[in-house]
């Protein structure tokens, strides 16, 4: 059904922790540590959290971007950024 995949968390995690694109999907409801965690902001960080919803935007342009292991992930956000507002974005996905 679709309201409980609505309710679905998607996101990507950059920088990894274990030097890995992270991909998180998780199904609510939240486990009380990692409620807690969001409800202070310690979850979910922006410019740390890439809803897939953003992801996906990002892919629609179909425009290239030459990545290199040492490229920050925000200037890669800031090449797109007239395009596809990634603070908007994360901010609905976060109150969502």
């Amino acid at each position: 059904d679709e309201q409980p995949r609505s309710k679905i968390i998607r996101s990507f995690n950059m920088p990894p922790s274990q030097f890995q694109l992270h991909i998180q999907w998780l199904l609510p409801p939240l486990v009380p540590f990692q409620h807690y965690m969001s409800e202070i902001h310690n979850h979910f960080h922006e410019d740390r959290a890439f809803p897939l919803a953003y992801v996906r935007k990002l892919l629609e342009l179909n425009e290239p971007y030459p990545v290199e292991k040492t490229t920050p992930v925000l200037d890669i956000v800031q090449h797109f950024s007239d395009r596809v507002d990634y603070k908007k974005m994360w901010r609905e996905f976060y109150e969502k």
